[in-house]
């Protein structure tokens, strides 16, 4: 059996300060998993609602589940709320 697992994020842009603004993980979704619950996959990817989703944080999640050895597949991917409406990203 593969185990393959994605892990979907999905930002919101929001302000981080009045001069400055920042994307900001609104949810995050984990695909593909059947062995482990979702909440270790969480745990063990150290990615939290809120957090700013900077390539650096997102490669270190994405390495962190590799390192794991749970899954022989893992992508981390970063998507907006809504591609329809351009207010939310």
């Amino acid at each position: 059996m593969v185990k393959v697992l994605a892990l979907m994020l999905v930002a919101l842009p929001g302000v981080v300060n009045a001069q400055t603004s920042a994307e900001r993980i609104v949810e995050i979704r984990v695909h593909g998993n059947h062995t482990t619950p979702d909440q270790d996959i969480l745990t063990i990817a150290g990615l939290d609602v809120g957090e700013v989703p900077t390539p650096e944080r997102l490669a270190a999640a994405e390495a962190k589940l590799r390192d794991s050895h749970r899954f022989e597949t893992i992508e981390v991917r970063k998507r907006y709320e809504s591609i329809s409406d351009p207010r939310r990203f």
